[in-house]
């Protein structure tokens, strides 16, 4: 599978993520779970239904992949985090329309100092430190090389960035292990995920409700499975991708979330 096949699946499964939270998929499926509930498969309609929302969940980490490939094969590492970085400011409009028109599907209030900032914020900032990291360790500069792993952390955590201090780790894995076979890449990023995902995790440990369980591993083990993709299936191949599909892949992500919001805040 090359990086153009990856950026395509994680674009669809980011698309369906999305929709799926403003027109929710139980409700365009409908006629589905009428028949199958006619049908007495009520505990498959539930399984069907847990299934689905993993699709959503293997778009991030595939991202988060694709933007460290990038980073090692591009000529120009400046410009590549200005266009990550000029996209996330030009998404973050319709990244709140979109956050306001969820709440305003679940009939619940939205303020917008509430509403994080994008995933490409978190990807810039990600870049950056990575960047600085690589020329502190050709430097042998270790200490300082650390302290910037732990500022950019403590940075997309402190800034509300998508994802926060989590999808930093996971940038940073895929950056010290890109060289490594790949069933140790899978192996060490077990704990990797758990430790970019630690709250959550406590809460299979402290958490008394039960229906809780099923959200959690969802949001753990569904981002394994997308980290998984890459790792098990790139063939290190960056594929056919025209200078409109390079534009068209950074437009995709703001206008989406534009159209989504729209239709969500107009319903």
């Amino acid at each position: 599978m090359n990086k153009k096949q990856l950026k395509i699946i994680a674009c669809l499964c980011m698309f369906y993520d999305h929709l799926d939270r403003i027109l929710p998929i139980q409700l365009l499926l409908a006629p589905l779970w009428d028949w199958l509930y006619e049908m007495g498969q009520e505990a498959l309609i539930d399984q069907l239904f847990r299934l689905l929302n993993y699709i959503g969940r293997l778009a991030a980490p595939i991202f988060l992949f694709c933007i460290v490939d990038g980073f090692f094969h591009t000529h120009d590492k400046k410009r590549y985090i200005q266009r990550v970085a000029i996209t996330a400011l030009l998404a973050q409009v319709p990244y709140i329309l979109f956050n306001m028109a969820e709440m305003h599907t679940y009939g619940a209030a939205a303020l917008i100092s509430e509403i994080d900032l994008n995933i490409l914020f978190t990807l810039s900032l990600g870049l950056i430190a990575i960047w600085l990291t690589d020329t502190l360790l050709q430097r042998r500069q270790y200490l300082l090389a650390i302290i910037s792993i732990i500022t950019a952390c403590l940075l997309a955590t402190g800034l509300h960035m998508e994802g926060k201090y989590g999808y930093i780790l996971i940038l940073f894995a895929f950056y010290f292990l890109k060289d490594q076979k790949r069933w140790l890449q899978a192996l060490l990023f077990i704990p990797i995920v758990i430790l970019s995902r630690y709250r959550l995790f406590m809460l299979l440990f402290t958490e008394t409700d039960a229906r809780m369980v099923p959200t959690v591993m969802l949001n753990i083990f569904g981002n394994y499975l997308g980290l998984l993709i890459p790792i098990c299936f790139y063939n290190g191949q960056k594929g056919s991708i025209s200078k409109t599909m390079q534009l068209g892949m950074y437009a995709f992500y703001p206008l989406h979330l534009l159209v989504l919001g729209m239709i969500g805040l107009l319903r």
